[in-house]
């Protein structure tokens, strides 16, 4: 039984704070979801259903003046998380953000600023560490199947509007929309390049993006590219479409010794070794690795450090320099499909 229970207030009470944080939250011993605040009458209504226990709140001062809440979690739409995290520091609590902590680096360093200054803890939330396609290229990687690593590519390929994810009650289409921080850059690169930097942690020297505003949004990107190049010569490349029916392979990773493809998360992954039999003859081994089961709920292992690391137990599995890391990375991707050129990035 855990004697130091830690309230927890949700700031976004649509599909996101309800769905994802909310089932991660009760399965993490030592949280307790206090409160919650939205300005959607139907979503407070809703919430207030979800959450009996809970006191639901359409004012953020008086949710922020709750004493019983020592955590605040921050699930609205992307273009207001600055303001509410710096209110949330302001209020004297500690901070989790949905991804992107804010619109862009200069946000980011306001907010990992006044964390620092305020002796708060802030991370941000990266649930799809724990995807089984990703867990599986870990594992393989951690092993050397493949040698020495030259290449990975990351894809994620669908056709999807995103109109039907947001809680409808509030604004559908918010993800489309330039004004609300909509756009895969800003919903999918955090994921994306956090991925790529457990895999490849190395220093990167420059980025090549592109982007595609079509289909769904003539505001807002719908498509990215990004090529990312380290300074020792390892090329990482990351995509993300909604506007294509096919699909790609969701990693491919090239090595030395071989190579990996993994279709999709439900996997298996193939890997094809080159072994040397005699000197110029070559003999190509293929093997299959099952991925393993999904985590469920997917960001319980997050929430259970979030829970340790307020404990001074363990230390943050997403701490602040990792989080101006990837911002670094997202804002170099949006300078370089801007200007159409190569630009460095400011790590």
């Amino acid at each position: 039984m855990v004697n130091d229970m830690i309230g927890v207030g949700i700031v976004g009470l649509g599909k996101s704070g309800l769905e994802i944080h909310v089932p991660c939250i009760e399965a993490t011993e030592g949280l307790e979801i206090v409160a919650g605040c939205d300005t959607t009458p139907a979503r407070r209504e809703i919430a207030s259903s979800r959450l009996p226990n809970a006191r639901i709140f359409s004012d953020l001062d008086t949710f922020l003046s709750d004493e019983q809440i020592r955590l605040v979690v921050i699930s609205t739409p992307t273009a207001s998380h600055e303001t509410i995290a710096l209110q949330a520091l302001a209020a004297e609590k500690d901070l989790l953000v949905d991804k992107p902590l804010a619109l862009d680096l200069p946000g980011t360093a306001r907010i990992l600023q006044t964390a620092e200054k305020s002796g708060r803890l802030l991370s941000l939330f990266q649930n799809r560490r724990w995807e089984p396609g990703f867990a599986c290229i870990q594992k393989i990687l951690s092993e050397n199947v493949v040698g020495k690593v030259l290449g990975i590519e990351s894809r994620r390929m669908k056709y999807d509007s995103t109109l039907a994810y947001p809680a409808q009650e509030y604004r559908p289409t918010w993800r489309q929309e330039k004004a609300y921080g909509g756009g895969v850059i800003y919903d999918c690169v955090p994921h994306d390049i956090d991925q790529l930097l457990l895999l490849a942690p190395g220093p990167i020297a420059t980025v090549y993006a592109e982007t595609k505003i079509a289909v769904w949004s003539d505001e807002v990107e719908t498509a990215y590219f990004a090529s990312l190049m380290y300074e020792d010569g390892l090329n990482v490349k990351a995509e993300n479409s909604r506007i294509t029916p096919h699909h790609f392979p969701r990693w491919y990773v090239i090595g030395q010794e071989g190579s990996i493809l993994l279709e999709s998360d439900i996997g298996p992954a193939v890997v094809r070794r080159i072994v040397a039999k005699t000197q110029g003859i070559r003999e190509q081994i293929e093997i299959e690795y099952p991925v393993p089961d999904r985590i469920v709920p997917e960001g319980i292992l997050f929430y259970r450090n979030l829970y340790a690391a307020l404990q001074k137990q363990e230390p943050l599995m997403v701490p602040p320099a990792h989080i101006r890391r990837v911002m670094a990375i997202m804002e170099a991707i949006r300078q370089s499909a801007f200007s159409k050129l190569v630009v460095n990035v400011n790590e």
